[in-house]
């Protein structure tokens, strides 16, 4: 673990849905100036109802929602629902010049990051720091309700398996400005150059495909013959999930929505072939890297699969290393969350949080409906009914 620098202390760690979100709630209804969203996808009727009693003591709010939602009829028609909600619902019209909604920058292919920043600025819009005061939650999922948020059969919106992550001390605070200044920067439509970034570590982002004005950070997989594809980032994410995986010794543990990266699905199958146990919970709903899991577990991964037909979600993304270290965010390890998206996840050696997280991972795995993926040999997986198996990637793994 030499090589990856020094990672996150965090000031609160919450697993949802146990902890109810209590404390991301009782952070909104504290707010005293100013509150700023960063969310993929928003609408539930207690945000709405926390973000109201905000309006009504005078704080400013600005809320920043996935750009290609605009073209989506349903989900449009989501976020003007819970907007709708808001203007019908405060007592005091006067008070919704207060609140502001923006689209993500179009910069990117999808804009996950998750995060809300609570008393952090002052009223020129520049970066304040106050002690006790000034908080910034890293989520690794919505404020989105699963079922209609304006019936009583409304679902929380902490209803999956979710983690929160606070940011509060004086330690932390060059981090909640890194954090703002990537929300300024998506607001104007802006880069958030790697410089910066740099030096926001243990975040960890993935910052999508920019303008080729900007100093790109290029990715040529073609330099390792398994793509001719280029990617343009100016994001860290690649690098340090690399890093980790390369540096792991003993154990990695893994959820994940999907592996379509094929330089990380080499990196796994690496670590598999020194020794390093991997167990990975995967989405079965999610088919797109059905076959890049089948590959891994040839090699002696354990794969176990989410069932389709399971109530629960999950949502969050994080690897464990060797119960050192753990990445947790929004992160996956698909190229298009990598190199195309703007994402969020943090690196951090806090053993609460790795305790936790390794206890909820083996409590999901007994009390969820899953199963496990089973093959011992290449053979099981061709004759498997896998379509278009890639069997150049069978010879690299094989190497």
């Amino acid at each position: 673990m030499n090589n990856i620098r020094k990672p996150l202390k965090i000031d609160g760690f919450f697993v949802l849905p146990e902890s109810k979100a209590l404390p991301l709630l009782e952070g909104i209804n504290n707010a005293k100036k100013n509150i700023d969203i960063s969310v993929f996808h928003i609408g539930s009727k207690q945000i709405g109802d926390c973000l109201i009693r905000a309006l009504e003591r005078n704080v400013n709010i600005r809320i920043m929602v996935n750009f290609e939602f605009q073209y989506d009829k349903c989900e449009s028609l989501l976020i003007k629902k819970f907007i709708d909600y808001i203007n019908q619902n405060i007592r005091n019209s006067d008070l919704l010049s207060n609140i502001n909604y923006f689209w993500s920058s179009p910069k990117f292919l999808f804009s996950k990051q998750r995060f809300i920043l609570i008393d952090h600025k002052n009223n020129d819009n520049d970066f304040q720091f106050t002690e006790g005061i000034t908080k910034c939650f890293i989520l690794t999922g919505d404020l989105l309700s699963n079922n209609n948020m304006y019936t009583k059969e409304e679902t929380s919106f902490y209803s999956k398996r979710d983690f929160q992550i606070l940011l509060y001390s004086p330690r932390n605070k060059h981090l909640i400005e890194s954090i703002y200044k990537s929300f300024s920067a998506d607001l104007n439509n802006a880069p958030y150059l790697l410089s910066q970034i740099e030096d926001s570590f243990p975040l960890i982002w993935s910052n999508g495909m920019l303008d080729a004005e900007t100093k790109d950070w290029t990715v040529n997989l073609a330099k390792n013959n398994f793509s001719s594809k280029k990617f343009l980032s100016q994001g860290n994410a690649f690098e340090e999930i690399l890093t980790l995986i390369n540096n792991s010794t003993q154990k990695l543990i893994i959820t994940t929505k999907g592996i379509s990266s094929i330089v990380i699905l080499k990196a796994l199958s690496s670590a598999l072939k020194r020794g390093v146990t991997i167990i990975i919970l995967a989405d079965k709903k999610n088919t797109v890297s059905f076959k890049n899991l089948y590959l891994l577990c040839s090699l002696g991964a354990e794969i176990f699969l989410i069932s389709q037909d399971s109530v629960f979600q999950q949502n969050a993304e994080y690897i464990i290393c060797d119960h050192e270290l753990a990445l947790i965010g929004t992160i996956s390890l698909t190229d298009e969350s990598l190199f195309e998206n703007k994402e969020l996840s943090v690196l951090t050696d806090s053993l609460i949080l790795i305790n936790t997280l390794y206890s909820t991972f083996y409590k999901d795995l007994q009390h969820l409906e899953v199963y496990s993926m089973k093959i011992k040999t290449l053979e099981d997986i061709i004759e498997s009914k896998i379509n278009k198996v890639d069997y150049e990637q069978l010879e690299f793994l094989e190497e």
